[in-house]
């Protein structure tokens, strides 16, 4: 999933690069293409489709990976992935003419395990080159809020065994979208297509290869978090 063309939010760089590129490397590894199932500069009718098209062909004890680049924040205890905002004409054709907020807006990452594991889904791996910026008021899209130090309160997704989330930035921080006509790609989903495909590398030390080139190229100002809860000794997505 990638969306560059906010309607309200600023538009992004490379977001819907980086998601094509992640298509394309799943496309080069998985025995069906049709398991990929992608969407980009989506409103958020469009985004829940996609995901329930994804959870339509998962069967169970497969291994799935999730990858969004877009805006992101955190609130009301979930990682929101931000669907473009309704355009006048979509507000009366899908929504009657109402704004949206933003989980409305937004696929909820706690809330698409969830519906992963009533499919006895239980691998996952989800990647996420958004921001992490925390909110406290639910107002409409074309909004900004700001939001002092003492109101930010960190959370946690409970992931459930077998589940890895990489995110591009720590918990309240931004992430760099990269830079236009460069390289195409954040620094996040830069580093994952420099380390994503090594063999007989287990996925936690795989994250921490991709956050530590992260850290060194944007000189310390982005340093991408992930969680784990996989308890086998050796989890490499290749081998040999």
């Amino acid at each position: 999933m990638g969306v560059s063309k906010y309607e309200y939010l600023v538009k992004l760089n490379n977001a819907v690069n980086d998601a094509r590129a992640m298509v394309e490397y799943l496309q080069r590894h998985v025995e069906n293409k049709e398991d990929v199932v992608y969407v980009y500069d989506c409103q958020s009718f469009e985004l829940h489709a996609a995901f329930k098209k994804f959870v339509s062909l998962c069967r169970p004890g497969d291994f799935v990976i999730i990858f969004f680049a877009g805006h992101g924040c955190a609130f009301k205890n979930h990682q929101c992935l931000l669907a473009r905002g309704l355009t006048t004409q979509e507000k009366f054709a899908l929504n009657k003419g109402k704004k949206q907020l933003i989980l409305e807006s937004s696929l909820q990452v706690d809330k698409m395990l969830a519906k992963l594991r009533m499919k006895d889904v239980n691998k996952h791996l989800v990647l996420l080159d958004c921001c992490r910026e925390f909110r406290v008021a639910d107002l409409p899209r074309a909004l900004e809020e700001t939001m002092e130090e003492k109101d930010k309160a960190p959370f946690n997704i409970h992931l459930g065994e077998g589940t890895v989330i990489g995110y591009a930035t720590a918990p309240g921080d931004r992430a760099s979208d990269g830079n236009k006509g460069k390289s195409g790609h954040g620094y996040y989903t830069e580093a994952l297509m420099n380390h994503l495909h090594k063999v007989n590398t287990d996925v936690d030390y795989m994250l921490r290869e991709v956050g530590a080139e992260v850290y060194r190229k944007s000189g310390g100002l982005q340093n991408p978090h992930r969680d784990s809860c996989i308890n086998e000794m050796d989890a490499y997505l290749f081998y040999k």
